[in-house]
């Protein structure tokens, strides 16, 4: 009887969660007063809740009660004529299988797809005071349009973005084909994003300068994903993933110690036109496979100088790591 009671209880606050979350309900790109509820719809809703004028919901998404979790249904594709602007933490994701122990994760994704001339997301509170919103982008497929972006094909980021079980693709841009991740570290402002991506493809994607990542400073933290077919236009210092700034002696130990930035756990395949990444101070690149690329790591960090305890000497030590790789041209 306990274990019935206790049973029931849990599928019940389960669906009571579920409830709240925001389901959308229609594949086109829309915003107006009916009962429907689009994406663009659900993100505005999410930006503006705390307003008086949104606070019982808006346009058919959500109330007073609903989550910050807009859900997409399995294996649809939802199109936007423009770019999504996102100004509040949410999560985007596709809905759950339903199954306890769910295997295939990354399947059965929704797509979003851009079929106008902008970039899908715009990822930036305007604030460069308030600490950074997190979004999350959960068994998603991102498809990009025909159209160069300046910076960031798929995505603009300058808050916290975690990316899982995802696609990102056809992202075309000057600097970042698929992702555009701005700012850099200050004491003052809190203006520098933060991409972790993990158990995702990054493919097909296209820039001038990082087709896959560009990265004003090397916060960003890639694992178990594949990187494939992408295209960076060939230079001296082209790379897939590339660092503009990297860390500080100041701030170089903190980045190591927290293993914050870099690639782990990795397969980078068939990659053309440049180097795989630049690797900048503060960097980590282990147990990565690397096959048919163009070309394999740039080295640019210079060495870290570390105050000598109890002089005012300092030593010059390594301030990026590269370990347990393979790399093959062939």
């Amino acid at each position: 009887m306990l274990k019935r009671t206790l049973a029931c209880a849990l599928f019940a606050i389960t669906g009571h969660a579920y409830s709240a979350d925001i389901q959308v309900t229609t594949l086109v790109d829309e915003d107006k007063d009916d009962a429907v509820c689009s994406l663009r719809e659900a993100v505005e809703f999410i930006n503006k809740r705390n307003q008086t004028a949104f606070e019982n919901g808006y346009h058919g998404c959500g109330n007073k009660e609903a989550s910050s979790i807009i859900v997409l249904e399995r294996d649809k594709q939802y199109t936007l004529n423009k770019a999504l602007e996102i100004k509040s933490a949410m999560t985007i994701m596709t809905a759950s299988s339903g199954d306890f122990r769910d295997d295939k994760k990354g399947i059965h994704n929704a797509t979003i797809k851009m079929i106008g001339t902008e970039r899908l997301f715009l990822i930036n509170d305007g604030s460069v005071e308030n600490a950074l919103i997190s979004v999350m982008f959960n068994e998603l497929n991102l498809q990009g349009s025909a159209t160069k972006m300046n910076d960031g094909g798929l995505i603009y980021n300058r808050e916290a973005l975690n990316i899982q079980y995802s696609r990102l693709m056809g992202g075309n841009a000057v600097r970042g084909g698929a992702i555009y991740n701005a700012g850099i570290l200050s004491d003052a402002q809190k203006t520098a994003g933060i991409v972790l991506i993990s158990n995702s493809i990054l493919q097909s994607n296209k820039a001038d300068q990082g087709a896959v990542i560009y990265t004003e400073m090397p916060i960003y933290n890639i694992s178990h994903s594949v990187i494939r077919d992408n295209e960076v236009i060939a230079s001296s210092t082209g790379a897939l993933i590339f660092t503009q700034t990297g860390f500080t002696d100041e701030t170089i130990g903190t980045a190591l110690l927290t293993r914050t930035s870099g690639i782990r756990n990795s397969t980078i395949f068939h990659n053309k036109g440049g180097y795989v990444a630049n690797i900048r101070e503060g960097m980590i690149f282990n147990n990565v496979t690397m096959i048919k690329n163009a070309a394999g790591l740039y080295l640019q960090a210079a060495n870290w100088n570390v105050p000598a305890s109890g002089t005012t000497t300092t030593s010059s030590v390594p301030s990026a790591y590269v370990s347990n790789n393979i790399r093959s041209l062939a």
